[in-house]
């Protein structure tokens, strides 16, 4: 515990936003391919659901993997 912030449990909020975010990515991915295909169309390309979620999904994959380091420095603040 740095900075009286425990970052176990903060690891494992962030471990829950990535579960979730990788659920709502694959009902994405189950629905028809047409309907992908319009809900692709409905924003531009940088700001559609699917695109967002897999961005999403793969910073939290990320921070995940780097928790260690982002931990590091938030204690050399």
């Amino acid at each position: 515990m740095k900075n009286g912030i425990n970052y176990y449990e903060e690891y494992k909020t962030v471990q829950q936003i990535e579960k979730l975010l990788n659920n709502v990515y694959e009902l994405i991915s189950g629905l028809p391919e047409g309907l992908q295909s319009e809900l692709i169309k409905y924003h531009n390309e940088n700001t559609t659901l699917i695109y967002c979620t897999r961005w999403g999904l793969q910073a939290a994959e990320e921070i995940l993997q780097d928790w260690p380091k982002i931990t590091s420095q938030l204690g050399n603040n």
